[in-house]
């Protein structure tokens, strides 16, 4: 890095209030490539210096023809604004993001294009919707007969937003169509994970005679301080980790590791039988019967607008194409859903748990440490 030339000026300058990179910040910056002395000689820095020097004004250096030479600007015309400050700042960040002129974006929105407006910038454009407020000032300024020319770009946007039916229930309908089938990726896995782990872990045999051996080893320790159980919660089965013989070298897992192997080989394989309990161990219900019902709430919200524009000439295409597909993939889901819920149901009671006071999550997580355990 060379060090700069010190610049002698004619006069007293204003300072130009930055903040400069420290020398080892310039490295791979685009500052590492550039050289502005090379520039001195192509600048008319005299005439920099007559315009900005400090104290009072001597006359501007004089064209070829003898006239003052000045400094031209085109003033934009001043325009106002209805909205806040920090929401004309939103609006205007989001609007930069928007390659289409507002009438496009009207177009694009009435017709639920989603290939005209991607995703991305539906999402975007329901962060800023004009609230109540916002629709009345619209509306007043337009009942006034007042000039659309002096408001502001982000103001003309907005305007043509307020015109737009049912403005929100669109951008919804556009939402919804174009991440239903990735919730619909999301949301099946996780379905099918409790229905294969539920109805696995209910009909394996295997894990029965597990829990057969589990029960009477218990009942043996205990015999002489507890007595004999009929049965235990699923909770238990972490215990046997943490239950050490006298010399603490060996625990009650081990010791049922080494009886399965030499009394029961045909048992050391019971975790085949059991499908999907990992997956199954970080499902939450709860999340899906939330996820179900926004899926209605958007599935209703497209069928009505369906009905509503049915007999019009601009009826979107994308609505009955969606719709002849989406309905019967979502009726499917609720289905499997409402096997989930009863297969998972079935379990728990199959094991003595109570399916309202334990998730698929907290119950499954239970066998799968003790699978890990035993292996």
């Amino acid at each position: 890095m060379t060090i700069k030339k010190k610049i002698q000026t004619k006069y007293r300058l204003p300072v130009l209030n930055w903040t400069p990179l420290k020398p080892q910040q310039l490295k791979g910056t685009i500052f590492s490539e550039l050289d502005d002395e090379r520039l001195y000689n192509v600048i008319d820095f005299n005439e920099f210096e007559d315009i900005f020097r400090l104290g009072p004004a001597g006359p501007l250096s004089v064209a070829g023809d003898g006239t003052p030479k000045t400094l031209k600007r085109n003033k934009k015309a001043e325009t106002i604004s209805l909205l806040e400050p920090n929401r004309l700042r939103n609006v205007a960040i989001t609007r930069r993001k928007i390659e289409l002129s507002n009438d496009d974006i009207v177009r694009a929105i009435n017709g639920l294009d989603l290939k005209k407006l991607s995703l991305d910038i539906v999402d975007i454009m329901m962060t800023i919707l004009p609230n109540e407020q916002e629709v009345k000032a619209y509306k007043n300024f337009e009942r006034d007969k007042q000039p659309v020319a002096v408001l502001s770009d982000e103001d003309k946007f907005m305007l043509q937003m307020v015109k737009v039916e049912r403005l929100t229930q669109k951008l919804q309908i556009m939402s919804f169509i174009g991440n239903f089938d990735d919730n619909i990726r999301q949301l099946q896995p996780q379905v099918n994970a409790v229905i294969s782990a539920s109805m696995s872990l209910k009909n394996s045999h295997k894990f029965r005679k597990i829990m057969e051996i589990i029960l009477a080893l218990g009942n043996y320790m205990n015999s002489n301080k507890r007595g004999a159980v009929y049965g235990f919660k699923l909770q238990s089965l972490d215990m046997l980790v943490d239950t050490k013989s006298g010399d603490k070298k060996t625990t009650l897992m081990d010791f049922l590791a080494l009886t399965v192997h030499d009394k029961f080989p045909d048992l050391l394989n019971f975790d085949s039988e059991l499908r999907f309990l990992d997956k199954a161990a970080v499902v939450s219900m709860e999340n899906i019967n939330t996820d179900i019902h926004e899926l209605e709430r958007g599935m209703e919200l497209t069928k009505r607008e369906s009905i509503l524009r049915k007999d019009s000439r601009d009826y979107p295409p994308i609505l009955k194409d969606f719709l002849s597909g989406a309905e019967d993939v979502f009726k499917k889901l609720i289905g499997d859903v409402k096997t989930a819920q009863d297969a998972y149901k079935k379990v728990v009671e199959f094991y003595g748990e109570n399916p309202r006071s334990i998730s698929p999550a907290q119950f499954f997580s239970q066998i799968v440490r003790f699978v890990n355990s035993f292996k």
